[in-house]
């Protein structure tokens, strides 16, 4: 466990009574107080409904037992009054006060508390993180420009089929060659790959699920920037560099070969011959049997470093080392023009292999927002994104004025499987908590990581535990209030 003033990180593997401990803590900050309502300015939020549920039944157990301490027997007295004195112990140790914390006070207030919450259920904040931004995104829809009545979608698979099905009915229409185009391509790679395209819809609505992905929406945003226009000049402009790398290429490969047809030079003139020889090497060059992205082997680098250039048994030694200098000049060509050209050469040629596929995601995004216009609905994984920049750029008092709580204290459970995203959702929380002397509770296990596939990062416990600041601000967009305050 590691510990500031009032920032607590509890590394918690599987089996080491993580509930427990939650609801321990949970109860410490509620039973502390003087007033019973306290219990309202405790947020407490984890991933699952099952895991909200699970602690919510534990603290509400909990509390009715210690309530209830001298009408238990047995195991179930013991293990209560262990509770007690646990709480009690670590509250005395905390305390800043005069004020000592004894077993009759701990009842007494647990029987207080457990009516206060039993009668304000709703206001017994544990839910999952999804549930808590939920509530602040209805409080802030008409800022974040979604309408009045919009309705929250978790289930992305029906959107994503509807719009990969609106797609292939739009397929062979004069006004949507494009997309044709785009459709064709994907189909074809498919096929390439061993893929059934039997059931096209599916596999275009499984590729587009990275569109829900909250964590790639940085990215995506900057496509609805980009028109179709944009995408077809990138598209024949890298067309137009590798065409024009590989013509140099072979160009500088047929300009060896014509001095050494000039002079009657054969393969076997060379050192090495027809086995990797370099006229053999330029020879294959030159009918692009050798592609660009080859690195020259050992043996013709070495004709031009290591001065190696005919065969021993060659009767044209006397020419060919008169020729070198000639000769040089377009193997040089070609070197230079690898180390140029050659990481360019390849990124874009990978570019072009998949830049139909972002066409095809920004198909997707104009089809999808068309349907959620004229359904209203709002997929969940959009809600991180939009709430960042309400929590990032509004005071943190006023968002409390909005959701209509103020909660001193944040406790995340599982959060090595929270996201940068949401990360940065609650840091001006826990800050705004942090700068008004309340204390906040994170727990997690990198090694229980299971959420990667929503964007969570196992990693922001370690930077967390290990004090390591930078990697956690690195996902700030650098113009807002909270990335200004933490640079």
């Amino acid at each position: 466990m590691v510990n500031n003033p009032k920032l607590t990180i509890y590394s918690s593997s599987a089996g080491s009574g993580k509930t427990y401990t939650l609801a321990k803590e949970y109860l410490k900050l509620a039973l502390k107080s003087i007033d019973p309502h306290y219990f309202k300015h405790i947020l407490a939020v984890t991933f699952t409904n099952d895991a909200a549920n699970e602690m919510k039944e534990r603290i509400i157990e909990y509390l009715l037992d210690i309530s209830k301490l001298y009408e238990l027997k047995d195991k179930k007295y013991e293990k209560t009054l262990g509770l007690i004195n646990q709480i009690v112990l670590e509250l005395n140790q905390d305390s800043n006060s005069d004020f000592i914390y004894n077993e009759a006070y701990i009842v007494k207030k647990a029987k207080a508390v457990f009516t206060k919450i039993i009668h304000h259920y709703s206001d017994f904040s544990i839910s999952t993180i999804d549930s808590f931004i939920q509530r602040i995104v209805s409080s802030f829809a008409i800022q974040l420009d979604y309408p009045f009545n919009f309705q929250v979608s978790i289930n992305s698979e029906e959107i994503l089929l509807t719009a990969a099905n609106n797609f292939l009915e739009k397929v062979g229409q004069k006004s949507q060659l494009e997309l044709t185009f785009i459709l064709t391509k994907f189909a074809n790679e498919l096929a390439e790959e061993g893929n059934s395209w039997s059931n096209l819809a599916e596999s275009i609505a499984q590729y587009a699920r990275q569109l829900h992905n909250g964590e790639n929406q940085n990215y995506l945003e900057k496509l609805k920037y980009i028109d179709q226009t944009a995408f077809n000049s990138v598209r024949e402009n890298i067309k137009i560099f590798i065409k024009t790398t590989d013509e140099n290429f072979k160009l500088y490969a047929k300009q060896f070969i014509d001095i050494a047809d000039q002079y009657g030079l054969e393969a076997q003139d060379f050192f090495r011959g027809n086995s990797g020889g370099v006229l053999f090497v330029m020879k294959n060059c030159s009918l692009g049997k050798v592609a660009f992205t080859k690195i020259f082997t050992n043996t013709v680098k070495n004709t031009l470093t290591e001065d190696v250039w005919f065969a021993k048994e060659s009767t044209k030694k006397e020419l060919i080392d008169s020729l070198k200098h000639k000769l040089s000049i377009p193997l040089q060509e070609i070197i230079n023009l690898q180390e140029t050209e050659l990481p360019k050469y390849i990124l874009l040629s990978e570019i072009a292999k998949n830049i139909f596929k972002l066409a095809l995601l920004k198909q997707f995004q104009i089809e999808i927002k068309a349907i959620k216009d004229e359904t209203k609905l709002v997929h969940l994984s959009e809600f991180n994104k939009a709430i960042l920049k309400v929590v990032a750029n509004e005071p943190i008092p006023y968002v409390y004025e909005r959701i209509g709580e103020k909660y001193h204290h944040i406790m995340i459970d599982e959060f090595q499987d929270t996201s940068p995203t949401q990360w940065h959702n609650f840091l001006p929380l826990i800050e705004n908590a942090l700068a008004n002397n309340f204390s906040s509770i994170l727990v997690g296990d990198p090694k229980q990581a299971i959420y990667g596939f929503r964007g969570g990062d196992m990693r922001q416990i370690l930077h967390l535990y290990n004090k390591q600041i930078e990697p956690l601000k690195k996902e700030l967009d650098p113009t807002t209030f909270l990335a200004g305050k933490h640079s």
